[in-house]
């Protein structure tokens, strides 16, 4: 029999302690993200732990996040890939509050560890990119763009003899091709993070698979300089970069660390403004980042891409739109700041 709690009203009612569906207990809570509660659990039956994900009381009856929540567990069920976080139950509770059971992980995520440890060398940060890479390669030929690549959402856990193998988190914000596709939502919610979102994202025009491209080029740029290519005081500045603004040589940004011009031109080409002079997908992202980490040698200067400048007759134009979409973001700040009172 069932001892699982109500989580009905205005707060949280922990689930330490009790049972869920009669086959999870749970243990602890390890974790309180923006839609949801995380809690370590036991099958009991198997004795396996796992990682019990429950959406807040208070977003259960908001029609977009409850989408939101039930896609995130569909979008990682469905790919199916060592580097994404498996999802192997999903239910609800008597309350009516929506849960998810994922693959419990031990170690922590890039923010962390960029908080810890610093900036990394280019070559380490290229192999997490290549798992990365293979990993949302797979989620694109299951038809889904993840739109929230950041630090926080890549785990790094140690695995036999490797200590840096990464599990990507939260679709949450994923787009399954054919679904809405614009960076605010039909309830005027903000999709995805202005640090790491593309020029398309802050365009508001239709996204493919390449927004991840574009994430992925901000994420490694971060992880080997310590900082985002485009920073500001608010959402629009930062967007506005991102549409109008080449992203600075990490060496600029990092004095003194060391990058290959191979290894530079593969982030700026990652960074390019116009998708269409991206790689085409995360296979040909990968390809690059093999090749760089296996010269030996790089011509003094050679390859080292333009990072993605654009006309100043685009930027007018490209600014214009941008006016536009970060007003409606606006709404979505202020939906979101009412859903977490």
């Amino acid at each position: 029999m069932s001892n699982t709690v109500d989580l009905t009203g205005k707060g949280a009612t922990s689930l330490v302690g009790t049972m869920v569906a009669e086959r999870y207990l749970v243990k602890d809570q390890i974790g309180v993200g923006g839609m949801g509660t995380v809690y370590l659990a036991v099958h009991q039956t198997i004795r396996k732990r796992c990682a019990l994900k429950v959406l807040h009381p208070q977003l259960v009856d908001t029609e977009e996040i409850f989408r939101r929540f039930r896609q995130e567990a569909k979008a990682a069920s469905r790919i199916g890939h060592e580097n994404i976080v498996d999802v192997s139950d999903f239910g609800t509770l008597p309350s009516g509050a929506p849960y998810f059971v994922m693959e419990y992980l031990e170690g922590q995520d890039l923010r962390r560890l960029l908080e810890r440890e610093g900036p990394m060398p280019w070559r380490r940060a290229f192999r997490l990119g290549l798992q990365i890479a293979d990993a949302l390669q797979a989620a694109h030929d299951a038809g889904i763009a993840h739109r929230d690549v950041k630090p926080e959402n890549f785990f790094l856990i140690k695995r036999g003899d490797e200590d840096d193998f990464v599990k990507v988190l939260d679709f949450g914000v994923a787009k399954l091709f054919g679904d809405d596709q614009s960076v605010v939502t039909r309830t005027g919610m903000w999709v995805g993070t202005p640090e790491y979102m593309s020029p398309e994202q802050a365009e508001g025009v239709d996204l493919d698979h390449r927004v991840d491209v574009y994430g992925v080029g901000i994420l490694l740029f971060q992880l080997i300089t310590g900082k985002v290519p485009f920073s500001g005081p608010d959402e629009f500045d930062v967007l506005n970069q991102h549409v109008t603004k080449k992203p600075p040589r990490p060496v600029d940004v990092r004095p003194g660390m060391e990058i290959s011009p191979r290894a530079e031109a593969v982030v700026f080409k990652a960074l390019e403004k116009d998708r269409e002079h991206r790689f085409v997908d995360m296979n040909a992202f990968a390809v690059a980042m093999r090749k760089a980490l296996d010269a030996s040698d790089d011509a003094p200067g050679a390859g080292v891409a333009r990072g993605g400048a654009i006309s100043s007759s685009g930027n007018k134009s490209r600014t214009a739109i941008v006016v536009a979409v970060v007003a409606l973001l606006v709404v979505g700040v202020v939906v979101a700041a009412v859903l977490a009172m």
